[in-house]
């Protein structure tokens, strides 16, 4: 056949390398989970103490902007819902695991 030009693929399939054992990401790359977790809701009670502080500057008057009290509000809200979600999946996995044969 004349006509028909045969193409060298497009891609060479490899077979797949083995990792690097001394490269593979481990506990000392990055900071601790229970440190993050720690961060996370410190920030949280941040956010809950920075509402109740505006509410409480609201109620004694020094704050004349009821926007500027619900946003620190709504934020502290949001940020324990989702605490509270993280939370129950947290747990959730947990009890997978748990649930795993050995």
């Amino acid at each position: 056949m004349k006509g028909i030009a045969i193409h060298p693929p497009l891609m060479e399939i490899h077979p797949q390398k083995e990792m690097d054992r001394s490269t593979a990401p481990g506990p000392s790359d990055g900071p601790a989970f229970k440190d993050v977790l720690k961060e996370f809701v410190g920030d949280v009670n941040d956010l809950q103490t920075g509402a109740d502080a505006k509410i409480a500057s609201f109620a004694a008057g020094e704050v004349a902007d009821v926007h500027e009290v619900m946003i620190a509000v709504e934020k502290a809200n949001i940020a324990l819902d989702l605490t509270l979600e993280i939370r129950n999946r947290l747990i959730e996995a947990y009890q997978e695991l748990m649930r795993m044969a050995v």
